[in-house]
């Protein structure tokens, strides 16, 4: 059975572990969002590529690291190979741990032979101290919005927003009544983050603008989204609301989007016990894809601000019938809400893109790229539950380990409808990575938390993204074995 505390000597497995943890430290850091936690990805997977690269002629150095080099033979063992560059990561996690995520365990430093130059740990300070700077501590500076400082309110007396925000037609955050009276107020989320320093040229940037451009709604096909979500809130059934809750990402201290992507890849690490080589390789591009899909994400929900169905659905149907997707009762829809836990009901960003559909096609992308096939290698594997305890709430009641393909969701296991969604034993699954990616994108708008062009333009995006990092480098000079 998979575990992320495996003692299988492999490369994959080792690095499951510690990859696994440093996800638990970085979810677990107050405050965290998804395009933080894919930088928080991208330092680390960088750091590994970086680790290797200098033992290994076959990989080249990225984001600006350099150090000296100490190249191993063709012929070195795996078990030197591993111990070699596992002295490094070590070196590596000391520093990230201490300027980045402070709650991190870092394992200790290995003594004796191999011995590692002087001069790397000075690089990974410099790399790192560059990397402070990269603009991830400013990404709210400065910005503005045309609906800022007014809110949708959930809760309290019944809103008329098409007169009270300043422009309708764009993005406005929430106000949440609490239970002791207070309003607690969302913040616009990071919306400069696609401005932190990225790997994209500016024909990059041209292509990934059209590719956003050509998936923006027109009016006529905006008017016709509004009327499929009101069917939907009639229709949406009890699988389809068991895979929103399942991508939601929206419990505090579990897995975000990103974090999602983080815990299958370590699955799929100590499922095919990979080398030390492979490993690394899965671990970085994953993570660089996972950081640039972030990026991408944001510079389009920035440029066009467009509003989610909470805002919209609660303008058109002001003081109009509508059904509530959570209870299948009619409401007015000036109070209506989508099928999300009270924990979050809408997040603090815009609507397009989807960012769950960047993330999902650019990493399915990717792995059907560098593996060869689409095909979820994980057949017949037994997983142990604690990969569930980080993913999310939904699965608090499943006790038993479970395969990829068949995971078993007892009835009354929702969060958002408590005991009594699902009323009947579901089953959810994976066998494929674009499918899964294409599941993804759809669990947002069974939740009532995206339209279908910011899916749509997010599958788009994403699979662009997953081919841009797969062109960055000489992958057939690797001699990568998947």
């Amino acid at each position: 059975m998979l575990s992320p505390q495996s003692t299988n000597p492999a490369a994959g497995c080792q690095l499951n572990n510690l990859v696994f943890q440093y996800l638990t430290a970085v979810e677990t850091t107050p405050g965290m969002n998804p395009p933080q936690a894919s930088r928080l990805y991208f330092l680390l997977g960088s750091l590994m590529w970086n680790s290797y690269a200098s033992l290994d002629k076959t990989f080249s150095f990225v984001d600006g690291f350099t150090t000296p080099t100490q190249y191993l033979s063709s012929t070195t063992s795996e078990s030197d190979r591993w111990n070699a560059f596992y002295k490094r990561l070590v070196l590596c996690l000391q520093e990230l741990q201490q300027q980045e995520v402070p709650s991190m365990p870092v394992p200790p430093l290995p003594t004796g032979y191999p011995p590692v130059n002087p001069q790397f740990r000075a690089s990974v300070k410099a790399y790192l101290a560059q990397r402070w700077n990269d603009g991830h501590l400013h990404t709210s500076q400065g910005f503005t919005y045309p609906n800022e400082g007014h809110y949708i309110r959930v809760g309290g007396p019944l809103q008329n927003l098409n007169e009270e925000l300043p422009d309708p037609t764009t993005w406005c955050p929430l106000s949440v009544l609490q239970p002791d009276g207070t309003w607690k107020n969302q913040k616009y989320v990071a919306p400069l983050f696609y401005k932190v320093k990225n790997w994209f040229s500016q024909d990059e940037w041209t292509k990934l603008y059209d590719i956003a451009e050509t998936n923006h709604p027109s009016p006529q096909v905006w008017e016709q989204q509004i009327h499929n979500t009101e069917t939907l809130c009639s229709t949406v059934n009890v699988q389809e609301k068991v895979i929103a809750e399942i991508w939601a990402g929206t419990d505090p201290k579990k897995a975000t989007p990103p974090t999602k992507w983080m815990i299958f890849m370590c699955i799929l690490l100590a499922a095919k016990e990979y080398p030390t080589k492979e490993s690394v390789a899965l671990i970085g591009g994953l993570s660089f894809t996972l950081f640039h899909a972030g990026i991408t994400a944001w510079a389009v929900k920035t440029k066009y601000l467009q509003p989610r169905p909470i805002q919209v659905m609660r303008q058109e149907y002001y003081n109009k019938p509508l059904v509530n997707p959570i209870t299948g009762e009619e409401v007015n829809g000036g109070e209506w809400l989508p099928y999300q836990s009270s924990q979050l009901w809408t997040p603090g960003f815009p609507d397009y893109v989807s960012g769950h559909s960047v993330f999902s096609m650019g990493c399915a992308v990717f792995l059907q790229m560098l593996t060869g096939s689409d095909k979820i290698p994980l057949d017949g594997v037994m997983i142990d539950t604690e990969y569930l305890r980080l993913w999310g709430h939904i699965f608090d009641e499943c006790t038993e380990p479970f395969m990829i393909n068949q995971v078993p969701m007892p009835p009354g296991c929702s969060v958002v409808n408590p005991e009594k969604d699902p009323n009947c034993p579901v089953y959810v699954g994976w066998t494929s990575w674009n499918a899964m990616a294409n599941e993804v994108g759809m669990s947002r708008i069974w939740g009532f938390i995206h339209w279908e062009n910011s899916n749509m333009g997010g599958l788009a995006l994403g699979s662009q993204v997953g081919q841009d990092m797969m062109g960055r480098f000489d992958w057939a000079k690797m001699k990568l074995r998947f």
